[in-house]
């Protein structure tokens, strides 16, 4: 995939999902912050993987992904 590619197929998925994702990150959380600092973190993690990434399963990458790094910060709060 050539960089033009790889840039217009990540603007398709984030203006499709950046709105979903944020509600979901926002229900996680309860802190706008923190959901925008979430669905960052989850884009900068699906843009580094998506030659990996199948199409059509960018959804369920960016839900689990959003999941992971929560309970993450959860549990590293927990620790400090």
């Amino acid at each position: 995939m050539t960089s033009y590619q790889q840039e217009k197929t990540f603007n398709k998925v984030y203006q499709q999902w950046i709105q979903p994702l944020y509600r979901y990150a926002y229900y996680q959380t309860k802190d706008k912050q923190s959901a925008e600092d979430l669905v960052q973190e989850a884009f900068t993690k699906y843009w580094h993987k998506m030659s990996d990434i199948g199409e059509g399963k960018e959804k369920s990458y960016l839900y689990k992904s959003i999941k992971n790094i929560w309970l993450n910060k959860i549990e590293h709060q927990k620790v400090v």
